[in-house]
């Protein structure tokens, strides 16, 4: 059963709903920086790694809170969550959508067995049913929700895991099709 995306009303800080409304703002947003701030544990946070794909995307990684979001003509398309350790990221720790949890890891690179508050692809698809498809990309297994503009990637290079963590959580703005 799919649910809904978690309200965009009046956004708070670092929770679901602000990372939501963010999608579809400008590269100059003032909201963007104060969610960016809102998750560093320091009064500022470093500065983002950018990476440009011409001829009109551009990544801001923000390494220190675990959050890349990319802008497709200066306009932001998309946005991803990082689990600690993932492609040299720290762990996200504001609120994910639906109340996605993402994997924790120790030093040595494994995920923490004794967190019993994470997410796993076996507790994704029981919360919103089953995925609009399936796949593997980049050497790990994902799930996909196209109606919520959601996918899933898990810690995991095959499907008989079904305790494999969230280890990213993608969202892009759904087309209405009016």
């Amino acid at each position: 059963r799919e649910e809904s995306p978690p309200s965009v009303g009046s956004p708070g800080v670092g929770d679901a709903s602000a990372l939501l409304a963010l999608l579809g703002t400008s590269e100059n947003d003032g909201r963007v920086g104060r969610y960016v701030k809102s998750l560093a544990q320091s009064a500022r946070p470093s500065k983002p790694e950018r990476n440009s794909f011409p001829p009109s995307c551009e990544y801001f990684n923000h390494k220190s809170v675990g959050l890349s979001l990319a802008y497709e003509s200066g306009v932001l398309d998309a946005i991803h969550l990082y689990a600690d350790g993932v492609d040299g990221f720290t762990g996200f720790k504001g609120q994910a959508p639906w109340g996605v949890t993402l994997c924790d890891f120790e030093g040595n690179g494994e995920v923490l067995l004794s967190d019993r508050n994470r997410s796993t692809g076996k507790t994704v698809v029981e919360k919103l049913g089953e995925p609009t498809s399936k796949g593997k990309a980049g050497g790990f297994v994902f799930v996909q929700y196209d109606a919520l503009g959601v996918k899933f990637d898990l810690e995991s290079s095959d499907w008989e895991n079904a305790e494999a963590c969230v280890r990213c959580v993608s969202l892009w703005t759904v087309a209405t099709g009016k």
